[in-house]
């Protein structure tokens, strides 16, 4: 079948067009004879502008000895009907059932006596069981455009039986149910209805129970069951449930009589529950109800002096009111259902005519210190009348916020005019800004300030048009995404499809200044789109924590562009910067695990300097979309201080100064990207092991990091030393004891351990090597042999391998010391180690006293050395980092007493002649030791 057009061939009402592949296989002259089967492959069908494919639909009817059995199997659904039946008899039966349930319903005494006098006195006796099973229906209601969804796997069940007495009995079991957005789950529905055939005599049971409901964002409601019995001309109806996560339910019975000219509906007692108040329904309650007109008396919801109360008639006669009274009403009752969190007293009337022709509506309404989620709104008076001489209603409303008018809005509403009935003008006299909060929340927060302006609203109440522009003093914004909170001050303009800010200035935490242009486009107040322009000095660009994000956190400032652009939930922020001063950026890489003790460490790669342990599978993406995407180029100086954080807990970190141009981007499902270089102009990076040993080494001017796309996985390039005294003597061809016992040999020189890495940041090659540097070509040993000890340690050089490399590397630091060629020797380890923890925690401890203040201890041995091995570094920077004091040396040394110039020790004085950093000024004084003479003097520049 390759085209089929339904409508002009009087197969249905609508326009439908089918396409499919047949196979039919049937007998019979009429639908009631029909026996056989079809099958429909391949289909295609379009229907109100939807379109469906299915791939295969198949039908089979029998009959044996009298009982007719009908199939239906699809890729949606599955049917069966099986019973003594015929077509025609039962598709009849089920529609004049379906139509007498609704005649009792609508009780027009008119309509009822016309239809009974019509109808059939006798009709076929017989009794038919359906069943349904539902695989996805989903394309199907969607293809006739109902807002309806049904899970899979759900069932329906029943019987017809059609007699003197009708009856319908179905059952069903529904997983989940979505409707308009609410969404109920687990649900069981069951109905039993009956009716005498010439009667309008009913009795039907409906009951729907539902475990849990999502009837809006903020509004959970379980346990729901909802129950009607009908029984001849009466029908009880009752409600419960409860909002999920509070102590409010509703407990509701009532009742419907069909009465002879009417029908009646009454609130019965019931029980509400809503914020700790009982509520109470008038007993007087009941509502007429006559064709389309309404009757509503006394219908009074109440808790003590709180009340809310409906009186009066919707009809077709335009001069019958319906009036709503509240009374010292808390609105706080709404919060339940309200997006926000509502509070203050409301107290007037609602009036309105005309709800089947021409509307009217009138109010006087005051509400008492108004509250908008905790923000004070104020006392809100709004009245309007109706001019019966210019047929227009009269608007007057403001806001009255701690005894000053801050919101006045007068004008008129002209209902003849359809397109735009509103002309009202608004006066805001120092209007707080936080009310506009709740329409900003997830991109902007902590809103402040006033605006001072005047605004002409035009349009409908549903799509206001507003123009004109106001001054906004004081303001605060937070922009979530980086959690910068400025201040500010502008104009504010509108039109009808913009918000316009103009000069807006803008001061960040530290007054450092930004100027902003732009504005927010709408439809109607919804769909924001965004088009800011900033340009800053110095101005804060970044302040978050890792709580904030976890893909990289700190505070940036820095001097450049800024453009935000897109709708508000799918904002790109764009930013070209550099850097300035108090920059502090953390970029996390994974977390952090513990290293195997083994009797060396053998170095496979990078990450078994921090973790040997189990491996993590490290991801680029963020766990929610951030619904931002952020594209920033860097320019980064020297001011800014950078760290790479592979196990925050271990210590295991990279950081420092440098200069590079860097890109980072985040889309909307936070993937996070870098690209560029950046240099070490000056840095650290952070060796440990076992969670206790941290070890600094120092990163040489020069090493870079490069990125291209994934932030873990940038390559390496990076020299770092680290340096230690170490005495030569465990490493020297002559072991004897009279040599190893001579002060010269013991006496401790600077030797420095050189990392190198290259390659991926994760996995990078590692490579060792270790330097002594102005080391004595020839030194005196107490029983006068001449000891070589720059030539021994070059010999030892060249005699190690790359595990003896390794071995004498770990010895140096952790057990600050060379290991003997032929043992791993660990005597006098546990002093060390703990004199080398002991140092570590005294210069923390110190270094917090002042940010511009490093002190470095360290204690050495615990033994009758100590003093000779004690060292201290101080360092303190002034004029803001640019002017910077470092003190470095022992106090004494083991051949003379401690001289002045030895307790002074070695000091460098730097300056930055540049704020970059670029060119600078160093002056030094270093103790030397001279080899001729065996003694310490001093070197200047």
């Amino acid at each position: 079948l390759d085209t089929l057009l339904t409508k002009p061939i009087g197969l249905s009402r609508d326009h439908i067009f089918l396409k499919s592949n047949l196979d039919i296989d049937i007998k019979g002259l009429k639908l009631d004879s029909l026996f056989g089967r079809a099958q429909l492959s391949h289909s295609h069908i379009e229907f109100n502008d939807q379109a469906m494919d299915i791939d295969m639909v198949s039908v089979s009817s029998s009959i044996n000895n009298g009982l007719r059995n009908l199939n239906l199997n699809s890729s949606f659904a599955d049917a069966k009907l099986d019973g003594a039946f015929y077509f025609s008899s039962l598709f009849n039966d089920l529609q004049k059932l379906s139509t007498e349930f609704n005649l009792n319903l609508r009780n027009n005494k008119e309509e009822l006596a016309a239809y009974y006098s019509k109808k059939p006195k006798t009709s076929q006796e017989y009794q038919v069981n359906f069943s349904l099973d539902l695989k996805d229906i989903n394309p199907l209601l969607s293809l006739v455009k109902l807002p309806l969804t049904l899970s899979a796997e759900s069932r329906v069940e029943g019987s017809f039986t059609n007699g003197y007495t009708s009856r319908l009995q179905a059952f069903s079991r529904i997983d989940t149910v979505s409707y308009n957005g609410k969404y109920f789950i687990d649900n069981e529905i069951e109905f039993s209805g009956s009716k005498i055939r010439d009667s309008t005599r009913v009795l039907a049971v409906l009951s729907l129970e539902s475990h849990r409901q999502q009837l809006a964002k903020n509004f959970t409601t379980k346990e729901l069951f909802a129950e009607a019995v009908w029984d001849e001309d009466h029908i009880d109806l009752g409600l419960d449930f409860d909002q999920e996560g509070t102590t409010n339910y509703v407990r509701l019975q009532s009742e419907i009589d069909f009465l002879e000219d009417s029908t009646k509906i009454k609130i019965l007692p019931s029980r509400l529950h809503v914020l700790e108040k009982s509520w109470q329904i008038s007993a007087e309650n009941y509502m007429l109800v006559k064709g389309s007109e309404w009757q509503v008396h006394n219908l009074k919801l109440f808790h003590n002096n709180e009340s809310a109360l409906l009186n009066g008639t919707v009809s077709k006669d335009a001069t019958e009111p319906l009036v709503l009274t509240l009374s010292n009403f808390d609105l706080q009752i709404l919060n339940s259902i309200s997006p926000s969190k509502l509070g203050g007293i409301i107290d007037g009337f609602v009036e309105v005519k005309g709800l089947y022709g021409e509307f009217a509506l009138q109010n006087n309404v005051t509400i008492k210190n108004l509250e908008v989620d905790k923000f004070l709104v104020g006392d809100v008076t709004g009245t309007t009348l109706w001019d019966r001489e210019i047929k227009q209603f009269l608007i007057d409303f403001y806001i009255d916020r701690l005894n000053t008018r801050t919101l006045n809005l007068t004008g008129t509403y002209n209902p003849s005019d359809k397109k735009s009935p509103l002309f009202v003008n608004a006066t805001l006299a120092e209007t707080n800004l936080k009310i506009i909060e709740p329409f900003l929340k997830g991109i902007f927060s902590k809103i402040d300030g006033s605006l001072t302006g005047r605004y002409e609203i035009t349009g409908t109440f549903a799509q206001p048009l507003i123009e004109g522009e106001g001054k906004i003093a004081r303001g605060q914004i937070m922009i979530d995404y980086l959690k910068t909170l400025y201040t500010f001050d502008g104009t504010l303009a509108m039109t009808p499809t913009k918000i316009i800010f103009n000069d807006f200035t803008l001061y960040d935490g530290l007054k450092n200044k930004g100027v902003l242009d732009g504005y927010l486009t709408h439809r109607n107040y919804s769909r924001f789109r965004i088009n800011l322009d900033a340009s800053f000095n110095t101005f804060q660009l970044l302040n978050t924590t890792s709580k904030d994000n976890s893909l990289f956190y700190g505070q940036a400032y820095g001097s450049g562009n800024l453009n935000m652009l897109g709708p508000l939930n799918n904002m790109k922020i764009s930013a070209t910067a550099r850097t300035s001063k108090n920059t502090r950026v953390f970029i996390p890489i994974s977390g952090s695990e513990s290293v195997e003790k083994s009797e060396f460490i053998n170095f496979v790669h990078f990450k078994d300097t921090v973790q040997i342990a189990e491996k993590k599978q490290v991801n680029n993406t963020s766990s929610e979309p951030s619904g931002i995407i952020l594209d920033l180029n860097l320019d980064i100086t020297p001011d800014a201080y950078t760290e790479i954080i592979f196990d925050i807990k271990a210590g295991d970190i990279i950081r420092g100064y440098g200069r590079g141009d860097i890109k980072l981007q985040i889309d909307t499902k936070g993937e996070f990207n870098m690209f560029g270089l950046y240099e070490f102009e000056q840095g650290y990076y952070n060796f440990t092991l076992f969670d206790i040993i941290n070890k600094e080494f120092t990163i040489t001017k020069g090493s870079r990091l490069s990125w291209f796309g994934d932030p873990y996985s940038g390559v390496l390039d990076l020299k770092a030393s680290y340096k230690q005294m170490a005495s030569i003597g465990p490493i020297l061809p002559d072991q004897s004891e009279a040599t190893q016992a001579s002060a010269q040999v013991r006496r401790k020189y600077p030797v420095e351990v050189l990392l190198k890495l290259d390659g991926p940041m994760l996995s990078p090659q590692i490579a060792f090597d270790i330097d002594a540097k102005n080391l004595p070509d020839n030194v005196t040993a107490d029983n006068g042999s001449n000891v070589q000890l720059n030539f021994a340690f070059k010999a030892f050089k060249a005699k190690l391998d790359e595990q003896e490399l390794q071995r004498q590397v770990f010895s140096i630091i952790i057990l600050r010391r060379f290991s003997p060629l032929d043992a791993f020797s660990t005597s006098g380890s546990i002093s060390n180690s703990v004199s080398e923890l002991l140092s570590n925690q005294l210069s923390y401890w110190l270094t917090q006293v002042d940010q511009n203040l490093e002190i470095d201890l360290d204690i050495g041995a615990m033994d009758q050395e100590a003093f000779n091995t004690f060292q201290l570094r101080l360092s303190y920077s002034f004029l803001n980092g640019r002017l910077r004091v470092t003190r470095d040396g022992t106090f004494g040394n083991q051949t003379s007493q401690s001289s002045a110039a030895n307790m002074i020790g070695d000091w460098t004085i730097d300056y930055m002649l540049t704020p970059d950093g670029k060119f600078k000024v160093k002056m030094y004084s270093r103790s030397n030791f001279n080899q001729l003479t065996n003694t310490l003097g001093t070197q200047a520049a």
